[in-house]
């Protein structure tokens, strides 16, 4: 039978071993107090490079299973994937179709700042049914990037990627887009030297001068977001969307 002691000494011996547990528990809390705390993995901050996607320094950029030369000044500068990506898919798309295909850079400055991209879509959307019209152009490549750095207002570069074999020279192409930005009240586009380049499809050299002189484009220099574009989801880059002809 068991008896009123025996049953007070069980319940006196469990509450001594948790009094015990919680010492040593208490014991270990305070010994580790001043122990340093590792973050999460998850807490790294994320670096620029990854905010604006991936980015690299090295001169030589692989697309596929070709290999290109990029205007990194040897590291100095950072050129964004997506837009190496884009600009170098569009051209490649372009000479799927032509044998040659005429490369042209223009930059565009603005009066002043805009929140949008909506004058730079417009005005490629007006220079595409022009060149439909004057040259009879199926299909038209570009790539453009939008750019912020010292002054108030956004600049744009722009790369025309056209038949090579209904236009050989931009000059005509250069004077439409000078008298159109500047009919709409926009400083007169600056002169590029050397702003075109030839490309024949079997020609690897003129390839990797176009895709180098593209590059430029990439630079991860003076793309911003947040509060410098005004919107923090606008798109600080656009290109066609030419699939490219298999063979």
């Amino acid at each position: 039978m068991i008896t009123h002691t025996r049953i007070k000494s069980v319940f006196s011996n469990i509450f001594l071993g948790l009094v015990s547990i919680l010492g040593r528990s208490s014991r270990k809390i305070l010994a580790n107090r001043n122990e340093p705390v590792l973050a999460s993995p998850q807490a790294k901050p994320i670096s620029k490079s990854k905010r604006l996607r991936h980015s690299t320094g090295e001169s030589l950029y692989q697309f596929s299973n070709k290999v290109f030369r990029i205007n990194t000044h040897d590291g100095k500068y950072l050129c964004r994937a997506d837009i190496l990506n884009s600009g170098i898919g569009q051209l490649l798309a372009m000479l799927s179709f032509h044998s040659r295909v005429l490369t042209i850079r223009v930059d565009l400055h603005m009066r002043e700042y805009e929140p949008s991209n909506i004058r730079i879509s417009k005005f490629i959307s007006k220079l595409r049914k022009w060149l439909a019209c004057h040259y009879k152009m199926k299909r038209i490549g570009y790539l453009w990037v939008r750019e912020k750095e010292q002054a108030k207002s956004q600049h744009y570069h722009l790369i025309l990627y056209l038949d090579g074999n209904k236009i050989r020279y931009p000059a005509k192409i250069n004077k439409w887009i000078r008298e159109y930005w500047t009919w709409h009240d926009q400083p007169k586009p600056p002169t590029i030297k050397n702003c075109y380049t030839m490309v024949h499809r079997d020609d690897k050299e003129s390839l990797d001068e176009s895709v180098y002189r593209m590059s430029y484009l990439a630079k991860e220099r003076g793309k911003k977001r947040g509060k410098d574009f005004g919107d923090p989801n606008m798109r600080d880059f656009s290109s066609s969307r030419i699939i490219p002809q298999t063979r």
